[in-house]
């Protein structure tokens, strides 16, 4: 099971290296605004998904059927089609998001078909091609004026090629009889399937909208300068931690979900925090000499922030998978209410820093104790479920 683990996430790690070794190439290509405003796109689509997907790649899972993937997509196409229109007599900039969301959700209900069926070759080649086409269109796109931030651009037109490929992967194969049967059979699965869809569906989107929150409220209270600060030193701290110990973090859920030991749970994700605080510390030790290399002049600021978000990365690294394991134990709805804490937390906090005119570092220390105060709430949740016997659960 670990081995298919790895052959799993093996692409994406990889996928993170590419954008992450790009990262003084395209810095030096875009304004700091321009990150704040990708990452404030991402942050809105990543949000939208969660609706539109339905947890198709849950009810999947639940059926095993091509038919109800192709209904799906064909669904999807549908969707496109008609807001599609409706962007394009209302609300021109519209249509950015709705090819984002239709692109995401293709990857998702996508891969989970492809690794059902043992295809991990496709899986990692899409998931390694993705972020060098990502890289390729941002540099080729740099120069030019268009209605939508290159960064933004790149992303989508990647993400469409990809989502071809992947449709290619699944052989699917459109024809008029098939689309109506394969349609007619996707929505009887949904029907059949409603309430896990919705739950789902909420749980998913109070979970992704908690996560997401954070840039949003930065870039409308900070302005897409400081998003793009934030996201640019979040992605310098997050790849190199999750490049090196995310296998671990698989390998530790992974073991949980044979054996059930909080023992070894709790041993496995506290080695993971203390590596996780080793590297973000060896990094923060260069990271003038890094923002310099990287970055370039524009990013001097993040030299500045960088050693106030240590701490969120190494808990998001150590403890995310307890979040995980809550659902696994049927305990959705615990986390829910852990994540409207920790969306109330951030609010609040920032709401505070803002009219009391507090420092920046102030505001992410905030942060930092927001998602601390969050991890752990789960942590101890899953902690007081394993001392009750997780074999009864």
């Amino acid at each position: 099971m670990i081995k298919k683990l790895i052959k799993v996430t093996s692409g994406a790690l990889v996928g993170q290296l590419i954008l992450f070794l790009a990262i003084p190439i395209v810095s030096r290509l875009y304004a700091t605004s321009d990150f704040g405003e990708f990452a404030l796109y991402i942050s809105i689509v990543n949000i939208l998904v969660t609706i539109v997907s339905f947890k198709s790649d849950v009810i999947f899972l639940k059926v095993k059927s091509d038919r109800f993937v192709y209904g799906f997509l064909l669904l999807l196409f549908l969707f496109f089609v008609f807001l599609s229109f409706f962007s394009a007599v209302f609300f021109a900039s519209i249509f950015v998001f709705v090819l984002g969301v239709v692109v995401n959700c293709i990857f998702i209900l996508g891969y989970i078909r492809l690794i059902s069926i043992d295809k991990f070759f496709h899986v990692n080649v899409n998931r390694i091609i993705y972020p060098l086409l990502v890289v390729v269109f941002q540099i080729l796109l740099s120069n030019q004026n268009y209605f939508e931030n290159g960064l933004i651009i790149a992303q989508i037109s990647s993400g469409v090629i990809i989502s071809l490929s992947l449709m290619y992967n699944l052989q699917v194969k459109f024809s008029v009889v098939n689309t109506v049967r394969s349609i007619k059979y996707t929505l009887l699965v949904i029907r059949r399937y409603i309430n896990i869809g919705v739950s789902g569906t909420i749980s998913s989107f109070v979970s992704s909208l908690s996560i997401n929150s954070t840039p949003i409220i930065i870039s409308y209270i900070y302005g897409a300068h400081l998003l793009g600060v934030y996201s640019m030193m979040m992605r310098l701290l997050q790849t190199p931690a999750t490049v090196l110990l995310k296998p671990l973090s698989d390998i530790y859920l992974t073991d949980f979900s044979i054996n059930r030991n909080i023992n070894r749970l709790f041993r496995f994700s506290f080695l993971v925090l203390a590596l996780s605080l080793m590297v973000c510390i060896v990094l923060n030790l260069f990271i003038d000499a890094l923002v310099h290399f990287a970055l370039g002049a524009q990013w001097l600021e993040v030299a500045d922030y960088t050693k106030y978000m240590v701490v969120l990365v190494c808990f998001q690294l150590a403890f995310s998978p307890y979040t995980q394991i809550l659902n696994f134990i049927e305990k959705g709805a615990s986390l829910v209410s852990y994540e409207l804490m920790r969306m109330g937390l951030i609010t609040v906090g920032t709401v505070i820093c803002y009219l009391n005119e507090f420092s920046i570092t102030t505001f992410f220390i905030v942060i930092n104790l927001s998602y601390i105060t969050y991890y752990m709430a789960v942590v101890f949740k899953v902690y007081s479920e394993g001392r009750k016997g997780f074999a009864q659960v």
